[in-house]
């Protein structure tokens, strides 16, 4: 089986994200809700015979690593009691590398931790202020090699394009020095913007979204962006990370702000 543990704190909100969050400058309320967190893995733990075989743990968010090195450590300790982790298990945790310490990169590689993601979405400054998520590279640089040092190879880069002011250029841009970092994956989404569905996203401007200068009729859609193969079919449904949707059609918006892309090239006649 797999865990998925939803952290939902930040200490700022990007208006873009569509996931469950929370501001928080504060301990208190993200000790309440690990409490809250114990006692539900412990009853789901409790529902099987034996313990439950584990093959991978994601730890989501908001940003997981708000919580104390110390409260993750024994988050964990508590998951391997409850549980039969695999010895191959993989263990994910998402970063927000603005707020990420040398601390906290000690505790994940001492929890077992072998996977990070790190979320970056654009490294245009422009982008950045209009998404309220001001990340520097060096600060983005800084999270890698500390996850490095401590045993975390295994890094992930999110990124995301038809965010405001975002241009082909400043895309490229930002892929180019993601790739410099050397990451072992991109993770590439489509923003969706869905203020009606997520009340933060009415904070970005609308009129400096990819495609919107343009009268109605001649605007080209900002998304979703996809190299053609021969041909290619409709597919049964859309998946996204943070929620799974029916849907006759390859793109949906869904909960987390992005559209997946899901496609499935149609069988060649013999």
């Amino acid at each position: 089986m797999s865990l998925y543990l939803h952290i939902p704190f930040c200490r700022s909100i990007c208006w873009y994200c569509g996931f469950p969050t929370a501001i928080t400058r504060r301990v208190a309320p993200i000790l309440n809700y690990l409490s809250v967190l114990r006692e539900e893995i412990r009853l789901v733990a409790e529902q099987a015979p034996q313990a439950l075989p584990v093959s991978d743990v994601h730890f989501g968010g908001g940003t997981p690593t708000v919580i104390e090195p110390a409260e993750f450590l024994a988050l964990m300790e508590l998951l391997r009691r409850r549980f039969a982790f695999r010895k191959t298990a993989a263990i994910a945790v998402e970063i927000d590398p603005r707020t990420f310490t040398v601390e906290m990169a000690e505790a994940l590689g001492a929890a077992g931790v072998n996977r990070a993601s790190l979320g970056v979405q654009s490294f245009d400054p422009i982008v950045q202020k209009a998404i309220n998520r001001v990340q520097s590279k060096a600060q983005t640089a800084a999270a890698v090699e500390n996850l490095r040092q401590h045993g975390i190879s295994r890094i992930n880069f999110d990124l995301i394009f038809g965010l405001p002011n975002q241009t082909v250029q400043s895309c490229v841009e930002s892929a180019t020095t993601a790739v410099a970092m050397r990451p072992d994956r991109l993770a590439v989404f489509g923003y969706a913007h869905v203020p009606s569905y997520m009340k933060r996203q009415r904070l970005i401007d609308e009129a400096a979204l990819p495609g919107t200068t343009l009268p109605a009729p001649n605007r080209p859609r900002p998304w979703p962006i996809r190299l053609s193969p021969p041909a290619i079919t409709k597919s049964g449904s859309t998946i996204s990370p943070c929620r799974t949707m029916s849907s006759r059609w390859r793109r949906k918006p869904v909960a987390c702000g992005v559209t997946p892309w899901v496609t499935r090239p149609t069988p060649a006649k013999p």
